[in-house]
């Protein structure tokens, strides 16, 4: 714990004077640190944040949950809470953080061949005549499972679903308006 907080203390100076683009990457012996992507603020995305704006726990989190992530972007909130977005292929993450670092949720958006085929085929068992036009996936601290927001489109109609434990409930209907 000491060596990282003394490597990130060294790095960080160097980090912030190259620019709006902040990747870090700092070995020691037996340990390895790497700042997973970019940082803005909230008031302006065009603004580079400063990585120590940025909890140390919700980096480190977000490092073991998604050793994988590719180019995060962080984005620090007027209330001190942080927001990662990045791509995996098909698929858009949002992660949110509170301003101490806890996650908070993790949400998912991705295409209907991407969807579970349980899920599937429980929604397009009931609106068959409905296309399937938009998944987002959402986990929350505070709920057990995933929550599925399905987005249909209809002749007439827009639906969204919720499920979530192999129940489906009608979250929001919208009616087309009529052509003439």
């Amino acid at each position: 714990m000491k060596i990282t907080s003394l490597i990130l203390c060294a790095v960080i100076p160097a980090a912030m004077s190259a620019g709006a683009q902040i990747k870090v990457q700092a070995q020691a012996p037996g340990y390895e640190t790497s700042w997973p992507g970019t940082v803005t603020n909230d008031s302006s995305y065009s603004k580079p944040g400063y990585i120590n704006n940025i909890s140390t726990s919700a980096v480190r989190d977000f490092m073991h949950r998604f050793k994988t992530a590719d180019s995060p972007r962080w984005y620090r909130m007027d209330n001190g809470s942080c927001v990662v977005k990045f791509n995996e292929p098909g698929i858009e993450y949002q992660v949110d953080y509170s301003p101490r670092g806890s996650w908070i949720y993790t949400l998912r958006s991705y295409k209907e061949k991407l969807l579970a085929r349980d899920i599937r085929h429980l929604v397009k068992s009931t609106y068959y005549d409905y296309a399937i036009t938009r998944i987002t996936e959402a986990e929350q601290y505070n709920i057990e499972g995933v929550v599925y927001l399905i987005y249909l489109e209809g002749d007439t109609s827009y639906l969204t679903l919720q499920v979530h434990d192999g129940e489906m409930a009608i979250a929001e209907k919208m009616f087309k308006a009529n052509k003439k």
